[in-house]
C-alpha cells in the first residue's frame, strides 16, 4: 500500500500554543443534558444525521474508556455513524472477543492496534505479529480489528483489563504523517484516523480512509475550534477538568 493522500489542514495552532490547545481540548466535555444520546455530541452538531455512511468489508469494534465518551473532540463515534460495520463498546472489561462484538467472533481472524511501536519497524504505515511475537512479512487477512479509546494510560488500562486481546494478532502503525490535530506523542493519532490508516492498509478501498478524515475536519475538528473561540471550557457538571495530556480517542495508543 501506498502512503495515505497529503493530509488536509486540521487543528495545528503554532507550535509554542500546540501544547496549551491540545490540553484545552481535552477538557472540553459535552453536558449531558445538551448531548445527542446516540453519539454524544452537541445537538448542533450532532453527527447522527451529518456523517456520511460509508461501506467497509473490516468490522470495526472500539472500546472506549468510560471517560472519554462525552469528550468533544472524540472521534469513536464519528466511526461508529459513518462506517456501516462498525460498533463502540463503552466500559473496562469484558470477558472474551465475542462478548465484547455482542456476536460470535474468532480471535485468530481478529488483530488489534497495538499500544507499543516496534523499536525496528519494517518502513511500512502498518506493521502486524502474531500471537507470539513474530512480524509478518505481509500483512494477513482479517476480518476485524479491536481499536482502544482512551488517553494513553487509559488504553494501557483496558489493554490490560482484557488478556483475550493477547488472542487476536497485534497492529501497530507507523505513519508517514503528522496527526491532523496535537497529539501527546509524535506518531500519534486520533481514533479515527488510526481506523482509516488501518483500513487503507488492510486493503479497503482508498476512499474510504479519504472519507473518514474529511469528516473528522469538518464535524468533529472545525466544530471544536469554534467552541475553543467561544471559550466553552466548561466540564459536564460545570466544575474545572484536569486529565493530563490526551492522545485522543485511542488511536495510536490503542
Amino acid at each position: 500500500m501506498t502512503d495515505m493522500p497529503p493530509r488536509r489542514r486540521g487543528f495545528r495552532p503554532p507550535g509554542r500554543q500546540r501544547r496549551a490547545v491540545a490540553l484545552a481540548l481535552t477538557r472540553i466535555k459535552v453536558p449531558r443534558e445538551e448531548a445527542c444520546a446516540r453519539c454524544f455530541r452537541p445537538q448542533d452538531d450532532c453527527l447522527c444525521a451529518r456523517a456520511a455512511r460509508i461501506e467497509n468489508r473490516i468490522f470495526v469494534l472500539v472500546l472506549q474508556h468510560p471517560q472519554e465518551q462525552r469528550k468533544l473532540i472524540n472521534s469513536a463515534y464519528l466511526a461508529q455513524c459513518a462506517l456501516a460495520r462498525s460498533r463502540v463498546r463503552v466500559g473496562l472489561s469484558w470477558p472474551n472477543l465475542s462478548a465484547a462484538l455482542g456476536s460470535p467472533a474468532r480471535p485468530a481472524e481478529w488483530g488489534a492496534l497495538f499500544l507499543k511501536r516496534d523499536p525496528q519497524p519494517s518502513g511500512k504505515a502498518i506493521d502486524a505479529y502474531t500471537r507470539r511475537g513474530g512480524r509478518h512479512g505481509e500483512l494477513p487477512p482479517i476480518a476485524g480489528i479491536v481499536v482502544l479509546d482512551g488517553t494513553w494510560k487509559q488504553a494501557k488500562t483496558l489493554w490490560w483489563r482484557n488478556p483475550w486481546l493477547l488472542k487476536l494478532r497485534r497492529l501497530t502503525l507507523n505513519p508517514h504523517a503528522p496527526s491532523l490535530r496535537p497529539q501527546a506523542r509524535a506518531a500519534g493519532l486520533s481514533t479515527i484516523e488510526a481506523i482509516g490508516l488501518t483500513l487503507r492498509e488492510l486493503g479497503e478501498d482508498p476512499a474510504l480512509a479519504e472519507s473518514l478524515v474529511d469528516q473528522y475536519v469538518r464535524l468533529v475538528l472545525e466544530p471544536a475550534q469554534r467552541y475553543l473561540r467561544e471559550g466553552a471550557h466548561r466540564a459536564p457538571d460545570g466544575g474545572a477538568e484536569d486529565s493530563g495530556a490526551h492522545e485522543d480517542d485511542g488511536g495510536q495508543a490503542g
